[in-house]
């Protein structure tokens, strides 16, 4: 995130943002490396597969890191008033992405594409069956945003009422014979349904959530509290242990209300964040998107290359050292490749 990302100058940029990039890059690359899962089987033995602390982790804290991207992101698009040019180059850079990305993904990984309409369809809101599917996303959400930013009062509520019931329909369908336990359900676009309303209320807020400690703390305290009590009634409604393989997947990745309510929370108490970021800090967060891109292409490599190195005398530490190493070698290369471009060398 940049000055310019808020419209501001750099005095008035939102560095609890930062924070939060950095935290969420780390866990999602924690996520894609099997470190939750792998723990969450440790801890669990050979006994009968129940959730235990590190499913709960992974699902009540590193699965909030896609919805709270997302937030950020129309957030910071909608402090301004949309108007046709912003939202044209808005999709111009993120059609850039997507198709550089996507392509360079598919190409290297060589998926099995369906060229029916719905196969075609499905292949690319999915980003190519890649995690990709971010900016797939981030497309589709993006005129939304715009719709809903020129909505006030009734016409607001009934948004509101709308989105709720489309990620609740998402829910029960998701839920029809356990099919998110065995069916990855991270980019059906519908469970991203509420992302429009929190960017455009929170960003109506932000101000007052800025001046005043007590309205902050109120509203996000009061967030977390009703996400708590969702996460609750969500984690009833769990897949029976029988079902799930390796990825352990209890529960819909991300179509459920209390990740909504959970990352708004963290975005108001981000904004109230004064602490200016350490250099380190900074450095992960300004390469935070090169990372997320790059690390899906060695993940799995540095992963496996840890663990046998550290086999004989730390067996458990070694998908924490590749993450923590693919984190690392990312960012570099992201750097090196942003002051490459920069200075035309490539």
């Amino acid at each position: 995130m940049t000055a310019s990302d808020t419209g501001g100058s750099p005095k008035q940029r939102m560095v609890g943002l930062e924070y939060l990039r950095v935290f969420f890059m780390i866990s999602v690359v924690a996520f894609h490396s099997g470190l939750a899962t792998e723990w969450a089987a440790r801890l669990q033995g050979d006994a009968v597969v129940r959730a235990n602390l590190f499913d709960v982790i992974s699902y009540n804290l590193q699965s909030v890191a896609v919805p709270t991207f997302f937030i950020i992101s129309n957030f910071l698009f909608c402090l301004k008033p949309i108007n046709r040019e912003r939202l044209t180059a808005r999709l111009i850079r993120l059609a850039s992405l997507y198709v550089f990305w996507v392509s360079l993904m598919v190409y290297h990984y060589r998926p099995e594409i369906d060229f029916s309409v719905m196969g075609l369809a499905s292949f690319l809101v999915s980003g190519g069956q890649t995690f990709y599917y971010f900016l797939a996303v981030l497309i589709l959400l993006s005129p939304a945003t715009l719709l809903v930013q020129k909505l006030h009062g009734r016409d607001m509520l009934i948004c509101g009422v709308v989105s709720a019931l489309a990620l609740l329909g998402t829910m029960i369908w998701l839920q029809q014979d356990y099919y998110f336990a065995t069916h990855l359900n991270h980019c059906i676009v519908t469970s991203y349904a509420l992302v429009p309303l929190c960017a455009v209320l929170l960003s109506r807020s932000c101000e007052k959530i800025q001046s005043s400690e007590r309205f902050a703390m109120r509203w996000g305290l009061g967030l977390i509290g009703m996400g708590i009590v969702l996460a609750l009634i969500e984690w009833q409604f769990a897949a029976p242990g029988e079902l799930l393989d390796s990825y352990r997947m209890w529960l819909p990745k991300h179509a459920r209300f209390s990740l909504y309510l959970f990352a708004s929370a963290l975005v108001i108490f981000a904004m109230r964040v004064q602490r200016k970021p350490s250099k380190f800090m900074s450095f992960l967060s300004r390469n935070a998107l090169g990372i997320y891109c790059l690390h899906g292409f060695c993940v799995g490599e540095i992963v496996v290359f840890s663990r046998k190195a550290v086999a004989h005398w730390m067996p458990a530490a070694g998908t924490a050292i590749g993450c923590i190493l693919t984190v690392a070698c990312c960012a570099v290369a992201a750097e090196f490749l942003r002051q490459a471009f920069k200075r035309r060398l490539i």
